[in-house]
């Protein structure tokens, strides 16, 4: 199955914050590379990739238990659900879905529909006549690269905590100044030594200096 979408507008995040940027997508892309309501409920709650594999197929029934039975499971809750429906509502994620009486046709939901309706995985719903629930999307899919990006991993907010950044951009800097001729290799080694000796501490990898290099350059 493919996702038939359309462009629209978000807000990426920068260091600095969140800024609006024009999305465009491909105008077909591939299903598994979009989460469902559910999996991006449990990644940015738990942060887990076994519960994202695990609701791959959408149950109320499931999360609702997640969360009823705490003690029951090993995942800790590292973050509520109303973060998922801030994000759409302020537009710095977007989300796709079928309109109700489209069902075969996924569109981008506009930001300002988020502000009516309620986020139950696996669906969004707004209150009609006699308290009746209205599905006006249905299908609710995440680019799971956008999911990650608002919300990373534990282990990489960790390692942002962890380490000052600026001051190991410094410390490249000067090696770079200092040593023009020193291959990546060479700078990274001299990085991990100047930071371990500064600070007294153990230095990041090797993967995770050299891609922070690549934004400094």
């Amino acid at each position: 199955m493919w996702l038939v979408v359309v462009s629209s507008e978000f807000h990426d995040q920068t260091e600095c914050g969140l800024r609006k940027v024009k999305y465009s997508c491909p105008i077909t892309m591939p299903q598994n590379r979009y989460w469902n309501l559910s999996q991006t409920a449990v990644w940015v709650e738990y942060r887990s990739n076994e519960l994202v594999n695990q609701f791959e197929c959408d149950s109320r029934n499931a999360y609702v238990a997640l969360a009823s039975y705490p003690t029951m499971h090993e995942y800790k809750r590292v973050a509520r659900l109303s973060e998922v429906g801030d994000a759409l509502t302020n537009g710095y994620i977007p989300a796709w879905g079928c309109p109700a009486d489209k069902p075969d046709s996924y569109e981008v939901i506009p930001a300002i529909e988020w502000t009516n309706l309620t986020l139950r995985p696996p669906i969004a719903f707004r209150t009609g006549k006699h308290n009746a629930r209205v599905e006006p999307w249905t299908d609710v899919r995440f680019e799971s690269r956008g999911v990650l990006q608002l919300w990373p991993s534990t282990f990489q907010q960790d390692a942002r905590v962890k380490y000052r950044w600026d001051k190991i951009e410094a410390i490249y800097r000067k090696m770079k100044d200092s040593n023009p001729d020193y291959s990546q290799n060479e700078l990274i080694e001299e990085i991990a030594e100047e930071f371990q000796g500064r600070y007294k501490q153990d230095p990041p990898g090797r993967t995770t200096i050299q891609r922070h290099m690549k934004k400094w350059t």
